[in-house]
């Protein structure tokens, strides 16, 4: 089944279920709003190599498949670890995490509501996957 969105493209409803379950896993205090924290929390556990958290995070590729959990094939993996590593240097970091969240918050208050998570999810992770 499909359904419409904003800009009336259809779209499967197993990727609103799944954005809504990324969005729900990410907010760890369960306020409806993501934080910096957050996703730093949620991705940290993909450093597989630095689970103590004594280095600064550096997520490789593989770390990165082996950790996203959303019913993604490995080439859809790979595409959605492209686009968030902004940097282009083969490793998601703090540096690229922040970049995610401060492109994702539209109206720079510090956090990220489902509305604006939605519209980043749709239209920088999973474009053309």
């Amino acid at each position: 089944t499909t359904c419409i969105n904003h800009h009336a493209h259809p779209l499967p409803l197993n990727l609103e279920v799944k954005i809504g379950q990324i969005f729900h896993d990410m907010d760890t205090d369960k306020n409806f709003f993501i934080s910096t924290t957050e996703i730093s929390l949620f991705f940290g556990v993909y450093d597989l190599d630095n689970l103590d958290g004594s280095k600064a995070v550096s997520i490789d590729l593989n770390e990165f498949k082996q950790g996203w959990d959303y019913g993604d094939s490995d080439a859809q993996k790979e595409h959605i670890f492209q686009q968030m590593d902004s940097n282009k240097n083969g490793a998601l970091t703090e540096i690229d995490l922040i970049t995610v969240f401060a492109t994702a918050d539209k109206n720079t208050n510090g956090v990220l509501d489902f509305g604006e998570f939605d519209s980043y999810m749709r239209t920088v992770i999973y474009n053309n996957v």
